[in-house]
């Protein structure tokens, strides 16, 4: 199921509760809102295989499937008229129109072929940042297997090392 909760300007919590954002019925993961929040991409099982669909938000609005034989982690380009997945170890792009309260996704287009990796798109959409999974004789080999996020990272220099 996915939710969403409704922030204020300021980024804290305007009514404090959680809203359901379509239906539960069926397994939908890996929500992703395009640059100007108008659509969220999101994988779905719905179909008996995961593929990638978008909707509006807040909605209402019907579903459009972008992949088909298979798609997990969409990503949206920064400028919004593409939208990336994954199928299998392949990386797909679509190119996608919005013009008002519709959507359409051309046929998606296969990138490159890449085995087990994880990403992130770049600000440009023109670079890929990826985590490839370590084989099991480098994984011996290490002795941290921790990865730190930092969040809100100018706060926290801010407060570490305030300005004269």
């Amino acid at each position: 199921q996915l939710l969403t909760l409704k922030l204020d300007p300021g980024g804290t919590s305007a009514s404090g509760k959680l809203e359901s954002f379509l239906d539960d019925r069926f397994l939908r993961t890996e929500p992703q809102f395009s640059p100007d929040g108008k659509w969220v991409a999101f994988q779905s099982n719905q179909t008996g295989a995961n593929e990638i669909y978008v909707v509006p938000y807040p909605g209402p609005g019907g579903l459009v499937q972008v992949s088909s034989g298979g798609g997990t982690q969409p990503r949206w380009n920064r400028n919004g008229r593409e939208l990336f997945f994954r199928n299998g170890d392949k990386l797909m792009a679509a190119d996608v129109e919005t013009t008002g309260s519709s959507f359409r996704a051309n046929a998606p287009v296969e990138l490159f072929t890449k085995p087990s990796f994880d990403y992130d798109v770049s600000a440009d959409g023109r670079q890929f940042l990826m985590l490839k999974a370590a084989l099991a004789a480098e994984q011996d080999q290490r002795t941290t297997t921790e990865l730190h996020l930092i969040v809100n990272w100018f706060d926290e220099l801010r407060r570490r090392a305030p300005l004269p």
